[in-house]
């Protein structure tokens, strides 16, 4: 049984990073980027705004897939946070070694700015660095209420019925 919870717990982080990739793209190019770009003339200005916000929606779904992955169940004197954030970072190294192979066989004379290459969720091979550090910052800070909740749950354990 605990190989299996495991294993989901890493599959839950893969699946939450392709995810908050997915969520981030398509809210980065389809609902907010041509809004705020006529709102704010600066284009940095815009770029940035658009980020912060996309980062703190992926950093709220964060949150709460992986407070769901991590909640302790009956019994459970252990919690899968290692495994759930290795499942992060396995799916964040094949989305850098995708976004690689995509910059590369994209054409030359088409290369996005630093600004963009850094911020922007639909540009490879970092795909928005503020929505990995909302990601892990979410899963983390899952962790941590998870791991507030396992004494609660030992204690009910405990307890005569």
């Amino acid at each position: 049984m605990r190989r299996a919870r495991r294993f989901v717990a890493v599959v839950s982080g893969v699946l939450l990073y392709a995810f908050a990739i997915l969520i981030s793209t398509i809210i980065d190019k389809d609902l907010l980027f041509v809004p705020m770009r006529q709102m704010i003339q600066t284009h940095i200005l815009a770029v940035l705004a658009v980020a912060g916000i996309t980062a703190s929606v992926v950093f709220v779904v964060a949150l709460g897939w992986a407070f769901v992955t991590l909640r302790p169940r009956q019994g459970d004197r252990r919690l899968l946070s290692v495994w759930c954030i290795g499942g992060i970072v396995v799916a964040w190294m094949a989305s850098l070694v995708v976004g690689l192979f995509a910059l590369a066989i994209g054409p030359a004379d088409h290369r996005p700015d630093l600004t963009g290459l850094l911020l922007y969720s639909g540009t490879p091979p970092f795909w928005g660095l503020l929505n990995v550090f909302a990601v892990f910052a979410g899963a983390t800070l899952a962790s941590l209420l998870a791991s507030r909740a396992l004494p609660a749950a030992a204690a009910q354990r405990r307890q005569p019925s």
